[in-house]
C-alpha cells in the first residue's frame, strides 16, 4: 500500500492547497510552525520543497510545467534587475 493510500489529499498536500483549481500556499500556520512557513528570501522554492506532494497531485508533466514556469519567472525577474547597459 502506498504511504498516502488512506490519507486525505488535503493532509498529503499541506501546506499546499488547491482552491477553485488554483494551487497555492495555505497560510494557516504561517509564522507559527517553521515547516509550514515561507518567506520572501529562500534557498529552496516551495514547489521544489514539496515536489513529491505536487507530483502526486499533478503528475510528472504538471510538475515539469511548474518548473518551466518558475524558470520563466526567474528569467523575467533577472532581466528586470539587470537592464541592458546602453553606451
Amino acid at each position: 500500500m502506498h504511504k498516502w493510500a488512506i490519507k486525505p489529499l488535503f493532509c498529503v498536500l499541506y501546506p499546499i492547497e488547491v482552491t477553485n483549481g488554483i494551487v497555492s500556499f495555505d497560510e494557516m500556520l504561517q509564522n507559527e510552525e517553521s515547516c509550514c512557513t515561507i518567506g520572501t528570501s529562500f534557498g529552496t522554492p516551495l514547489f521544489e520543497a514539496c515536489r513529491e506532494e505536487l507530483v502526486h497531485l499533478v503528475g510528472n508533466e504538471g510538475y515539469e510545467a511548474m518548473e518551466k514556469h518558475y524558470e520563466a519567472l526567474n528569467s523575467v525577474r533577472n532581466s528586470d534587475m539587470n537592464p541592458p547597459v546602453r553606451s
